[in-house]
């Protein structure tokens, strides 16, 4: 039934004054901007008026460009939105302005926000007001109680803003919490609704992994699984922002080579500029309009490559409180379109003691990711590469991958791999520590007079202080031979072809 427009808690005269608060307040030679302290905390859901929230969204496109907002600009924007006719154009603008020009609004614009937020509270009372009832008509038991929960919560939200003493806090009682279902796109390695992180130093094979997933996204091919098992997919789409790569040179080549259905990959060129034909870099920060991409393509999968290029102005990778924002908005669009984000991120250069601090930036970024892939080449199999799966809060890591790209340019699938994480990052570390230079010294005189007992070999590299991930490196590096006399092992030095003797052989891992 609809509500009487009449008695709806609402104040338009509120809503202009706030308006033109802001864009009385805030042009760029403004000493403090208005804009800065109240867009922040200004929801669209507290203006009732329709041309209010799109005026409100053509304000923060223009704060955002950081050169001050005012109605000129504003204007400017409402007409490359293509709304400037639906709110009433420059005269709706003028309009709102006049009156309280001059009026003390810039000072005033907390005491307008006040007021509309009670409003909207008691909006949203009258609604769940209305649900409850219909919840309890319909027979809906949990629905109904879930229903007056929220409204007494509302209720005493309007008696304390009454009282002046508005409640800080918001409680969700766990037992109106409808659990959900993880959703993958590539389980376990890539979960539905989630940031995942694709990592590594550059040239190792990040952007290649990407649209290798891509490739088989949009084909609906199988990907690797658990136990080396393959899981079918329907074909889905995939909008693909690049800020490395060329689009004709790179990604189009790469994808054709995988056999990519093109047609279903959208590179997210970039946004239309003030002029309506310069295209200006998107970032992350331009959440609008990446929202408009995702309901316009309903990608399954939404690749960035790569974090710090796609950051936006005035973001430090290194400060939690700048960046976290920013990929939490990023991680509600994907969670809001159902759709998969994977971020490409390098390394650090130099050692990292610990695989999940290898990755540019602050460790909260790790923190925001629900699944982490690591890309690097393979220091036990020239040639190959291997994505390592090195974290993942939703289901246990997955197992390694390994890959390589053909002579003929294109990705191929190896199969499991069991270098770990751990592993994958020690290179880096040995080489500079000369560690693995040492295990061979120690394996070449070891073994000098002959076969020894694997057992003794190991006991007397720890002794040493050689760690078993390096001596393994270095066996394999000397192609020690490791064979069997009844039921023990022995290593010896590798032999000339002609001296070669029959012995029975295996790698012992």
């Amino acid at each position: 039934m609809p509500r009487d427009k009449a008695k709806v808690p609402a104040s338009v005269e509120t809503e202009q004054a706030l308006l033109a608060a802001i864009l009385l307040g805030s042009s760029a030679d403004s000493p403090a901007s208005v804009a800065d302290e109240a867009l922040p905390v200004i929801e669209p859901s507290l203006f009732y008026d329709d041309k209010h929230r799109v005026i409100l969204k053509a304000i923060r496109a223009v704060w955002k460009r950081g050169y001050g907002v005012d109605s000129r600009m504003v204007f400017d924007e409402l007409e490359a939105m293509g709304k400037a006719g639906e709110v009433g154009g420059a005269t709706y603008l003028t309009t709102i302005c006049g009156p309280i020009a001059g009026a003390g609004s810039m000072a005033n614009w907390k005491g307008y926000l006040h007021t509309l937020q009670g409003l909207a509270l008691r909006r949203k009372r009258d609604e769940l007001l209305l649900l409850a009832r219909a919840h309890n008509a319909g027979g809906q038991d949990t629905q109904y109680e879930k229903a007056i929960s929220e409204l007494n919560a509302a209720d005493a939200e309007v008696v304390a803003r009454a009282e002046g003493r508005r409640s800080s806090i918001r409680l969700v009682n766990m037992a109106h919490v409808q659990a959900r279902a993880v959703k993958w796109l590539w389980e376990p390695y890539i979960p539905l609704e989630c940031i995942t992180l694709l990592e590594g130093d550059p040239k190792t094979g990040k952007t290649w992994a990407a649209l290798a997933v891509t490739a088989a996204i949009t084909r609906g091919f199988p990907l690797p699984g658990e136990g080396g098992k393959f899981i079918a997919r329907e074909p889905g789409k995939v909008l693909y922002l690049t800020a490395e790569d060329s689009i004709d040179m790179t990604l189009k080549p790469r994808l054709d080579k995988g056999n990519a259905d093109t047609s279903r990959v959208e590179a997210f060129e970039g946004k239309i500029g003030r002029d309506g034909k310069t295209v200006v870099p998107i970032n992350m920060q331009d959440l609008p309009e990446l929202d408009e991409a995702l309901e316009q393509v309903k990608p399954v999968l939404i690749v960035i490559d790569s974090m710090v290029p796609h950051l936006g102005p005035k973001v430090d990778q290194n400060k939690p409180e700048q960046i976290v924002p920013v990929l939490n908005g990023v991680a509600r669009l994907a969670e809001k379109h159902s759709c998969a984000c994977l971020i490409i991120r390098h390394w650090k250069k130099g050692p990292s003691e610990r695989a999940l601090y290898k990755g540019q930036g602050t460790v909260s970024i790790a923190g925001v990711a629900r699944s982490i892939l690591m890309v690097g080449k393979d220091p036990n199999q020239p040639g190959k590469g291997v994505i390592v799966h090195s974290a993942c809060n939703l289901a246990k890591e997955g197992p390694s991958q390994s890959f390589a790209i053909t002579d003929a340019g294109a990705w191929e699938w190896c199969g499991i791999s069991e270098l770990s994480a751990a592993e994958l990052v020690a290179p880096e570390v040995v080489e500079q520590s000369g560690a693995r230079a040492d295990a061979k010294k120690f394996l070449r005189e070891a073994l000098a007079q002959g076969p020894r007992s694997a057992v003794d070999m190991e006991d007397e590299a720890d002794a040493n202080g050689i760690a078993p991930a390096t001596l393994k490196r270095a066996r394999k590096e000397l192609n020690i031979r490791a064979f069997k006399l009844g039921r023990a092992w022995y290593w010896e030095l590798p032999r000339p072809k002609a001296k070669e003797e029959d012995h029975q052989e295996d790698q012992r891992a």
